[in-house]
């Protein structure tokens, strides 16, 4: 496997993860425990994370070297 399929598949597993939270997020939004509402935030704060490294991942400057032959 190249480098970029690697590369792809890392920002495919990432996206996937992400879609996976988002899911998540919405099913907790409806409850009102309080233990819900932590959850929640720390689930908004993964989606922040991975949505900030799949931007600057997938910007053309960030490929890996060698992807571009």
């Amino acid at each position: 496997m190249s480098a970029l399929e690697k590369y792809l598949e890392k920002m495919q597993d990432d996206a996937a993860t992400l879609e996976a939270i988002n899911r998540a997020i919405r099913a907790l939004s409806t409850r009102r425990e309080d233990d819900a509402r932590a959850l929640l935030a720390d689930l908004a704060e993964k989606a922040v994370s991975l949505s900030r490294g799949l931007n600057d991942g997938l910007d053309i400057v960030n490929l890996p070297k060698g992807a571009v032959a």
